[in-house]
């Protein structure tokens, strides 16, 4: 038999491989190795040699009828374990990678998906990857996949509720907390962009990093997401009808809200069946009496996840003065139900005088939801439903937002026998409060 010629990377390997054989066969096998000429064993010092020695051979076992003696040839079982071993154990490394070219164009994630999940944990644009694994930095696809739809937009200034919006038809279920842009040379890493992550993303969170090809260079956008409640994969579209499943963490209850206000509820795991075509929104809240919201997502059953939000993400704006107030908020209530094809609010100055006294209530810290209902009760709208809503925010517009996309606010804003609205507000320089009164008649 012919042994390979000595390769400095293979000493180790071959002090393993000879020795088997050896203790197999006894010592007619160590003779045959003495006697040996010409092979990579020649090669080595006198100290290896010695190493190589055995210095206690393993008795021979007698023959016995039940265990019959092996009879293969030492030399004939060398011929077979040899090679073998010498192929496995000197298998070389495979050569590093290629270092990446600054060129290198970037490989974006699809800013569209038909499931909520958070997708692949490693990039695959070689650029983006070498800057992940060396930041130790939790990238998800889905989120990357939104930041691809901000990082395309070159309309727009990056904004929160867009790179929301943006999550939502990339699949990313959770809440995006935070957005960071800058543009690099090609190649260049985004050593600022990196150290503004710094203080914005904390244990748990998620992050979103794509760069994309401009003019000017490489356009980096960082997103930062935070998860509230652990979620499996689950659809984000279905047929009319379909059952919608969603498991996750346990210990938390669910609440979703059809198209006309409706809402059914019930603890995780999730599965109901919807029979309403339209955007349902689906709420996850916390479990105890308090029903903390966790997350909210739209679900679109009977129809397409549409491009821009279904209720639409109103413009910040400006402060109103106080005489504007009330027509702003009426006219955010208006696109609200617009999207819905629903009747629009008609405006009841008894329902606006009754929001007066809550506001201050809810500036002192002393608003009481089922007490409100009861007021309104107290002053005649005893014919039908009836429900009063708070909210602070920067503005008008930003405030009826956020009650649309809460469980308990929209199924108000959205139920069919609400005919009849009132608010009052109250501005100062940090935002605007506002409360509604609704009532059937």
């Amino acid at each position: 038999m012919s042994v390979p010629k000595h390769d400095p990377e293979c000493v180790a390997p071959l002090l393993l491989v000879i020795p088997i054989p050896l203790a197999i066969s006894g010592s007619s096998a160590h003779l045959a190795m003495r006697k040996r000429n010409g092979s990579a064993l020649n090669t080595l010092s006198n100290a290896s040699r010695a190493s190589l020695r055995p210095r206690r051979m393993l008795p021979t076992c007698s023959p016995t009828p039940s265990h019959p003696r092996l009879s293969m040839p030492t030399s004939r079982l060398r011929m077979i374990l040899a090679p073998l071993l010498l192929t496995l154990a000197c298998k070389k490394a495979a050569p590093p990678a290629p270092p990446v070219s600054p060129d290198a164009p970037p490989i974006l994630p699809s800013p569209t998906g038909s499931n909520y999940a958070l997708g692949e944990r490693t990039p695959a644009d070689p650029i983006v990857y070498t800057v992940v694994e060396r930041s130790l930095l939790p990238w998800s696809e889905s989120l990357s996949g939104a930041a691809t739809a901000v990082a395309l937009d070159h309309d727009h200034e990056p904004s929160l509720p867009a790179a929301q919006w943006a999550a939502i038809r990339a699949g990313y279920p959770h809440s995006v907390v935070a957005i960071i842009s800058g543009t690099e040379p090609p190649g260049t890493d985004p050593v600022e962009l990196i150290d503004a992550l710094s203080p914005n993303i904390r244990i748990g969170d998620h992050l979103g990093l794509v760069r994309a090809r401009t003019a000017m260079g490489d356009r980096w956008v960082a997103l930062v997401g935070r998860p509230k409640i652990a979620l499996d994969p689950f659809p984000r579209e279905l047929k009319v009808g379909a059952t919608l499943e969603v498991t996750g963490s346990s210990i938390n209850q669910w609440v979703m809200v059809s198209p006309s206000g409706k809402t059914q509820t019930g603890a995780m795991p999730l599965s109901a069946q919807l029979h309403e075509p339209g955007e349902w929104w689906l709420e996850f809240q916390t479990a105890d009496a308090s029903h903390t919201p966790l997350q909210g997502v739209p679900i679109y059953v009977g129809m397409p996840t549409p491009k821009v939000p279904l209720i639409p993400v109103l413009d910040v704006g400006v402060l109103p003065g106080p005489n504007e107030l009330q027509n702003r908020a009426l006219d955010a209530l208006y696109d609200v139900r617009n999207a819905f094809n629903l009747v629009d609010f008609e405006w009841d100055d008894t329902l606006a005088s009754l929001a007066v006294t809550p506001v201050q209530q809810v500036l002192g810290g002393t608003w009481d939801a089922e007490r409100g209902v009861q007021r309104l009760r107290g002053a005649g709208f005893i014919g039908g439903p009836a429900a009063q809503l708070t909210c602070t925010s920067i503005s008008v517009e930003a405030c009826i937002t956020d009650l649309a996309y809460r469980a308990d606010s929209r199924a108000t804003l959205l139920h069919p026998g609400l005919r009849l609205v009132g608010v009052a507000g109250e501005v100062r320089t940090s935002g605007v409060t506002l409360v509604l009164n609704f009532s059937s008649e």
